[in-house]
């Protein structure tokens, strides 16, 4: 009796644990997912609003002559605070990030690229309405800026997808291991049941066949047979 209750036992705490272990991974795993899913944001945020200046930029120029100062001051202040919002939008990135050596290095490239960016562009807004060489030249220097940066993005989106299927692929693993680990010790604790039971069981037959000895020695009239025992069952008042 005691074989199959101990085994059930065993096996309900396994599934037990294992269940609470897999609850656990699966929070980790989803405010892992939650994070990396917030970088992707992130960045697709620093891109968009580089884009956007971009394209304000190249709109403003194609209107200059109808543009007057005051405009062109709120416009020049607009795209100054835009660049400024996508360069703390990435170090807010790198700094959820410490460990990552790679993209705090990646990040740490693409600073200096969006502010020279924005110089080369806002001088070349600046020129427009000035010098049309000098302004054409501004805006080449912006075009190179802009391909540096982009060709930083890219290295930096590669990387965080890398490292997302990373973490990903290691929580799968993290689970496998988990019910390998339990299962083998269900296993072991399985196997040790049933060891004690059959220990508990030779035993049992070893002592019922001294009972049916001894039986045998008090019908043939021998009365001087004695058995000691430590059993506190039925087999021990019977012996």
């Amino acid at each position: 009796m005691i074989a199959p209750v101990l085994t059930a036992a065993v096996a309900l705490s396994a599934f037990g644990t294992y269940g609470m272990l897999m609850d656990r991974q699966s929070a980790q795993a989803g405010i892992a997912a939650g994070a990396d899913l917030a970088d992707f944001k992130a960045l697709d945020g620093v891109g968009n609003a580089v884009a956007d200046v971009q394209a304000g930029v190249y709109r403003t120029l194609a209107i200059i002559d109808s543009v007057n100062d005051a405009q062109m001051k709120a416009f020049r202040a607009g795209i100054a605070k835009q660049i400024e919002d996508a360069r703390r939008a990435a170090a807010v990135i790198a700094e959820s990030r410490k460990s990552d050596v790679e993209l705090n290095k990646l990040v740490g490239e693409l600073d200096p690229q969006l502010e020279k960016y924005f110089k080369d562009a806002d001088r070349g807004i600046g020129f427009a309405s000035v010098d049309t060489n000098m302004a054409v030249g501004a805006m080449k220097a912006a075009e190179v800026s802009h391909a540096a940066f982009s060709a930083t993005m890219v290295k930096i989106l590669a990387h965080t997808e890398k490292a997302a299927d990373a973490r990903a692929e290691a929580a799968v693993k993290s689970g496998r291991q988990l019910a390998l680990l339990l299962g083998a010790i269900s296993l072991l604790a399985t196997g040790l049941a049933i060891g004690v039971a059959l220990v508990s069981q030779r035993r049992l037959l070893v002592d019922i066949n001294r009972a049916v000895s001894l039986s045998g020695e008090v019908a043939k009239g021998n009365l001087d047979v004695s058995v000691e025992t430590e059993r506190k069952d039925e087999i021990g008042d019977l012996l």
